[in-house]
């Protein structure tokens, strides 16, 4: 009788032991899980956002990929676009289904169609303390936002108040 208490004791701790086997291996992410479309929807609740698009995929060599925002703001957009620039890079960076290796670009134009302008923002960057890599887009390199907001996924950032608010626009000016 002792044997065959022992035997289903011994039996019991196996089936245990095994059972964590089937965990899947590897540290669990420290933020949730964030796709493309939680950012796009956060970026079109944006107050003055006409439209939003996300972009991203593998550019140049194998293994580097591009993020990024293309905003459309309203032609009599008035709030803080340094405050707005630094909450879409957050954004991007919080989104946890396309890592980011060589560039994360953001664009942002005045207006919709053919009376659009493109929101020159170098200054509103430079406030940030990033520095513009890009040429046609505001682009930041991954080491850039992980120094700014942390490891990636980074934290789900919130709207800030001066984007809520018709506060004077600073740090851009649309470009020629």
């Amino acid at each position: 009788m002792r044997t065959i208490i022992s035997r289903l004791a011994l039996l019991a701790m196996v089936l245990v032991g095994v059972s964590g086997c089937s965990q899947a291996p590897g540290p669990r992410p420290s933020s949730p899980s964030r796709s493309s479309a939680d950012v796009l929807a956060a970026l079109k609740a944006i107050p003055g956002v006409e439209d939003a698009q996300i972009t991203g995929g593998p550019v140049g060599l194998p293994g580097q990929v591009e993020y990024g925002a293309g905003l459309a703001l309203a032609t009599d957009y008035h709030n803080d676009v340094a405050a707005l620039l630094d909450y879409i890079l957050g954004q991007l960076w919080s989104q946890s289904a396309t890592k980011p290796t060589s560039t994360i670009t953001v664009s942002i134009q005045l207006g919709t169609g053919s009376s659009a302008r493109i929101l020159e923002l170098g200054d509103a960057g430079s406030a940030l303390g990033l520095t513009n890599v890009g040429t046609r887009t505001f682009a930041v390199s991954p080491a850039q936002m992980k120094q700014h907001f942390g490891a990636w996924p980074g934290k789900v950032p919130t709207l800030p108040a001066s984007l809520d608010s018709g506060s004077p626009a600073t740090s851009a000016t649309p470009a020629p």
